[in-house]
């Protein structure tokens, strides 16, 4: 069953595209947050207050990551698929490899990866 949106849409607001969020969504962005700060597109929601991020974030009975956050692909072992307490046992663990001092580090490798690439 197709849901539709019961707010104002646009036709250039496409939550699941990476041309949406590789161009400049900042207007986009503002237009919901005045409009529509709970925005259906048709595939995905998208959420444009902090505030309601921040109440969302605390809430995965409601708001759970574990089934996947992508309407177009499943779930992965990864992080952000996961809700709390796999979640944060994981994350304590990898990121111990993320302090100023490791990235640190890493930045002469990162940046001749860059250039290959580039």
């Amino acid at each position: 069953m197709a849901r539709r949106a019961d707010h104002p849409t646009r036709d250039d607001i496409d939550l699941i595209s990476g041309e949406f969020w590789g161009s400049d969504p900042h207007e986009a962005m503002t237009w919901m947050r005045a409009h529509a700060p709970a925005y259906w597109d048709g595939r995905a929601w998208g959420i444009s207050r902090h505030a309601d991020l921040k109440a969302i974030s605390k809430d995965p009975a409601t708001f759970s990551s574990a089934q996947g956050i992508r309407a177009d692909a499943d779930a992965t072992p990864m992080l952000i698929d996961q809700d709390d307490p796999i979640h944060a046992k994981r994350r304590k663990l990898v990121s111990r490899g993320f302090t100023p001092r490791r990235v640190r580090e890493q930045e002469a490798a990162v940046r001749r990866a860059c250039d290959r690439i580039i």
